[in-house]
């Protein structure tokens, strides 16, 4: 026999719910221009509880995220704005505590790389630098690793060269004092030479200053982090050597760019709203900042920094090959295929190439004792540590011996070996690594684009794919103007035929 005391029970529980229910259907301050937004700006306006609320009361929401009702329908850049506003009210509240604070500044975050919001944030940039600046030179470590996110989420979504120039003149100085501070924890160190990297990138329009920060972060490699009071961090090593990579790039872009200043104006159109490295330094100089230590004569464009510096950063790179830390080996390997490829470039563009003192040959033969585990740094290193190191390095001496880019595919044909011992023909199958967008495909066969996806992925993470199909800037840094219709059907019927043949080898397996 049931106990009488649990049917009173759950009769109570049975409407106490139903009262709630009935509460939340008959709410009526719902707000009817957040409830009929549509695409993502629904899906961050509406919270599991307002959904199913809307439809209680007559709308129904279809899987596409569109809704129908009496309702007249909203516009969607109005909802994004109205969102960026109290993301911005909230990160600009003087009496948040710290808690507070870094929910505002992670919800900001996170709302840059769910839409990109580059005019949404453009009235009220000034602002926004300074509060995230405050929250860099004053919070603790989960409040800087916060704010040190949004600068770079912030520079990358800039939508002028104005905006980029007040993200970089408001946050270089403190990025490099937070550097350079002995107290530092060596993830914010890390998160902060990434930050420099990106709007160096994006909002500097002087040369001579990516230069110097090119400088400081090759010190920082050759000196093993001694030179930012962490000696032997892998972490830092390899962030500085990447970063180094990623300013590097725009200077091989440059060195090439001289030779193709014909280009159509429409491409000059299509990315005016972008910048790079080397913009509107006529703009810039007229201001020089001397609060980094950089006078007047450091904007005095001189001799190429590639060509100047290119053997001190090689022989730091491949001493760096020998480290324990399998990060750091695989970033200097990248770091002296982009050397390679930009002596290449400049052979073709500018009729020198650079002056690298090496023997190839030689430098193969490390590589390859490298991912062997000949050297006793390899032979330390987890297996799952040992097989990353491997593929890097046989993509770096694919690249050399080939004059190839990175991920480039070949194989040996069984066909042609010797059976007396000699070698046999590859085939090629070109490039590995590429980007798909809505169906169109780009094929990444330099380095220099590598280096600077990897730099873009890791900073908006699953932001990537919106930022690449909305905003210019990050469409500009990558060349997406090489995005493709290429068929995608191809790749899909080859790995069709693929598994179909190893299907039919299965079977005759068995039937045997």
């Amino acid at each position: 026999m049931r106990d009488p005391s649990m049917k009173v029970l759950q009769q109570h529980t049975k409407s106490v719910s139903q009262k709630k229910r009935n509460k939340l259907t008959a709410k009526a301050p719902i707000d009817e221009k957040s409830m009929l937004a549509t695409g993502s700006a629904l899906e961050h306006s509406l919270s599991k509880k307002e959904q199913r609320a809307l439809e209680r009361r007559g709308y129904k929401l279809d899987e596409s995220g569109d809704s129908s009702g009496t309702a007249d329908d909203v516009d969607d850049a109005d909802l994004v704005q109205d969102k960026y506003n109290e993301s911005i009210a909230a990160l600009s509240n003087k009496y948040a505590n710290k808690e507070q604070r870094i929910s505002a500044i992670g919800n900001y975050a996170n709302l840059l790389g769910c839409s990109y919001g580059g005019f949404a944030i453009q009235a009220a940039l000034p602002d926004i630098m300074t509060q995230l600046v405050r929250n860099v030179r004053r919070g603790d470590h989960c409040e800087i690793q916060t704010a040190l996110h949004a600068i770079m989420m912030t520079a990358v979504s800039c939508t002028s060269s104005s905006d980029a120039g007040i993200v970089f003149d408001s946050t270089l100085a403190t990025l490099k004092k937070l550097v350079k501070d002995p107290t530092t924890h060596n993830s914010d160190r890390v998160l902060a030479i990434r930050a420099m990297a990106l709007v160096t990138v994006c909002g500097c329009g002087i040369p001579a200053i990516a230069e110097k920060l090119a400088d400081f972060l090759l010190e920082i490699a050759e000196t093993d982090g001694g030179s930012v009071h962490c000696f032997d961090s892998g972490s830092v090593v390899t962030e500085a050597i990447q970063s180094w990579c990623f300013v590097v790039s725009y200077m091989v872009d440059a060195a090439e760019e001289d030779q193709d200043d014909d280009d159509d104006d429409d491409d000059a159109d299509s990315t005016g709203a972008c910048v790079e490295v080397y913009q509107e330094a006529e703009r810039r100089s007229a201001k020089p900042s001397t609060e980094d230590g950089y006078d007047s004569n450091d904007f005095l464009h001189g001799e190429d920094y590639l060509v100047s510096q290119s053997q001190r950063a090689f022989d730091v790179f491949v001493d760096q090959l020998q480290s324990e830390d399998v990060d750091v080996q695989m970033s200097a390997a990248s770091a002296i295929a982009l050397l390679f490829e930009a002596s290449r470039i400049y052979t073709e563009h500018q009729g020198c190439a650079l002056d690298l003192q090496c023997n190839p040959a030689q430098l193969v033969e490390e590589m390859c004792a490298i991912g062997r585990g000949a050297e006793r740094s390899s032979k330390s290193a987890k297996p799952d540590d040992r097989r990353r190191l491997r593929a890097c390095l046989r993509d770096v001496v694919t690249s050399l011996e080939r004059a190839k880019g990175p991920s480039y595919r070949t194989t040996l044909d069984p066909k042609s070996l010797d059976p007396n011992g000699g070698s046999g023909c590859e085939s090629e199958h070109g490039y590995k690594e590429g980007v798909v967008l809505g169906g169109r495909y780009m094929t990444v066969d330099t380095w220099c684009k590598s280096i600077r996806i990897s730099m873009l992925r890791s900073v908006l993470k699953q932001g990537f794919g919106k930022h690449l199909s909305d905003n210019l800037l990050v469409q500009h840094m990558i060349e997406a103007k090489d995005l493709q219709e290429t068929p995608m059907s191809q790749y899909r019927e080859s790995g069709k035929a693929v598994k179909l043949w190893r299907l039919s080898k299965s079977k005759k397996r068995h039937s045997q």
